[in-house]
């Protein structure tokens, strides 16, 4: 049995006297191999990109879904909405239209995101033809 243990992650620690066990080897490997493990996890996470810009073009269709990378945290679509081009504000909870003239707040009447999925509901977001675009954010 160890004598002490390191501050950080109670590594094993012996001095002359102590008895080594492989038992204490095997508790150590473990730790650190779960430290080891949850930064190359985290790294990871971070090297993911942060933002992503893609673009549709409509098939005039009154519903569609157009799969995502990921389920984005906030999307801003640059489309056209009822009186011409308009931004609509997504979050997975939480619509905002603009076009000109008009703030639509807290509505999922044309669109709307699920997931990595944003839910077409209405052909002024699909319009034949027409290219809409967008930009993702984590």
């Amino acid at each position: 049995m160890p004598t002490n243990q390191t501050a950080n992650y109670a590594l094993n620690q012996w001095v002359k006297s102590d008895q080594v066990q492989m038992a204490d080897f095997n508790a150590d490997n473990a730790k650190i191999d779960a430290a080891v493990k949850a930064v190359a996890d985290r790294v990871t996470t971070l090297e993911q990109p942060r933002f992503y810009m893609g673009s549709y073009t409509g098939d005039g269709k009154e519903s569609r879904t157009i799969q995502l990378p990921w389920a984005p945290k906030l999307m801003l679509l640059f489309t056209y909405l009822y009186r011409g081009s308009g931004i609509v504000i997504l979050t997975q909870q939480y619509n905002c239209y603009m076009y000109p003239g008009t703030v639509v707040h807290d509505s999922t009447y044309r669109v709307h995101l699920n997931g990595a999925s944003l839910v077409i509901t209405h052909t002024d977001v699909n319009r034949q033809g027409e290219l809409s675009q967008y930009i993702l954010l984590r």
